[in-house]
This record gives structure tokens, C-alpha cells and sequence, in this order.
């Protein structure tokens, strides 16, 4: 019987983290967080695209943790729609925000061949940093409205993945595109992580809407 290796463990770790930090953001929009829906509808989207490049191209331990990061955002934005009783309000900066996804990820489709691979993990980041935007926007008009915790736990779990690629790619075979994401997912984790611990809220911010995105309407 083969032994687990250290590969395995990592990777398991990564999404118990993962899991761990979506929990948190669950409890902490039960007890009346109100997140951006354009954030994590963007990413959500990503992810389950992601899945399906991956589905018939890479192994079983490639793509199930990114079938969990998929699930788990599903799972926010089902929370963040069921707490709001579907009182939704879109606004311009959420279609702009939402039409720049769309276009990474139709570029990250459609670039998606063996010569611009790299150009298309760039359009795929590029589209998870616009959804990005109106939550770190928001984190820094008030750092009180995001659980730090659940975004340490996300920075865990990528940089886990980036320490597992680098261990599973062949030295001959490392190049740019097998990085990007992971060190993308720690730049973007790592800043929300910052801003929620030094950034101090301004006694202006707490009197008024901190960000007029897609959130909950109480």
C-alpha cells in the first residue's frame, strides 16, 4: 500500500484552510456581514470555468481542490442572496466590474492553447482582480466589514498551493504559467489581510455606506 506523501498532505491541508476560511465568512454574514455579491459572484464563476478547463486535462488532485474553492464560494454567494430575500441592487461600477470579468474569462477561454498559455492565466487573473476590486474597495473604506480571519486562511491555503506546484512540476518544466495563479491568490489575500489589520476606520466611514455594490439590502 503506497504511503501518503507530502504532496497529499499539502494539498489537503490547502483546503481544509480553504474550507475553514469560507466557514468563517458564512458565520460572519449570519451575523450580518454584507459582502460584495459582485466579488464573489465574479469568482465563483471563475472558479467552476476553471474546473472545467482542468476536468479532462489534469489529474483527480489538481482539480477537486479548485471544485471545493468553487463550492465554497457558491456557498457565500447562496448565503449572501438568501440573507438579502433577493433584494438586489445593481449598480454602473457593478456592471463595469462584472463586464471586465467577462471579458478575462472569455480571453482566458479563448486563449487557452499551449502558445498562449501564459497570456491566458494573465486574462484568468485579470478577470478574478475585477471582481476583486469592489471587496478590497470596500475593506478599505471600512476594514471593519470583512473577517480577517477567513482572508489569513485563504493566504495559508495559497501558499500551500504555490509550495505544492513548485514541488509537483518538473524542474525541466517550471515556467510562469504554472505560478501566476498561486502567487496572484497570495498577492490579492495578503493585501486584503493588511488592510483589514492596519487600516483604521475613519468615524466619517462609519456614518455612511461604506460601498454602493451589490450587498445586502436589511
Amino acid at each position: 500500500m503506497q504511503g501518503v506523501s507530502s504532496v497529499d498532505v499539502m494539498t489537503a491541508v490547502a483546503i481544509t484552510l480553504r474550507a475553514a476560511g469560507v466557514l468563517v465568512y458564512l458565520l460572519a454574514i449570519q451575523r450580518g456581514k454584507a459582502p460584495s455579491l459582485t466579488s464573489w459572484t465574479v469568482w465563483t464563476i471563475a472558479q467552476f470555468v476553471a474546473v472545467g478547463a482542468q476536468w479532462s486535462e489534469v489529474p483527480l488532485s489538481v482539480w477537486l481542490p479548485t471544485l471545493g474553492i468553487a463550492l465554497g464560494s457558491l456557498l457565500i454567494v447562496g448565503m449572501t442572496v438568501w440573507r438579502s430575500k433577493f433584494k438586489l441592487t445593481p449598480t454602473w461600477p457593478d456592471l463595469i466590474y462584472l463586464s471586465l470579468a467577462g471579458i478575462g474569462l472569455f480571453c482566458w477561454r479563448y486563449l487557452d492553447s499551449e502558445d498562449s498559455a501564459l497570456l491566458a492565466v494573465l486574462c484568468c487573473a485579470g478577470a478574478d482582480l475585477a471582481g476583486g476590486v469592489p471587496t478590497i474597495l470596500k475593506s478599505w473604506r471600512d476594514p471593519t466589514g470583512e473577517p480577517r480571519t477567513t482572508f489569513g486562511l485563504f493566504l495559508g491555503a495559497a501558499t500551500l498551493t504555490l509550495v505544492t506546484a513548485w514541488v509537483t512540476v518538473p524542474e525541466q518544466e517550471r515556467a510562469w504559467v504554472a505560478f501566476v495563479l498561486p502567487l496572484y491568490f497570495i498577492a490579492v489575500n495578503l493585501t486584503m489581510v493588511l488592510i483589514l489589520t492596519f487600516k483604521k476606520p475613519q468615524a466619517s466611514d462609519q456614518a455612511q455606506p461604506v460601498q454602493k455594490t451589490l450587498v445586502l439590502v436589511e
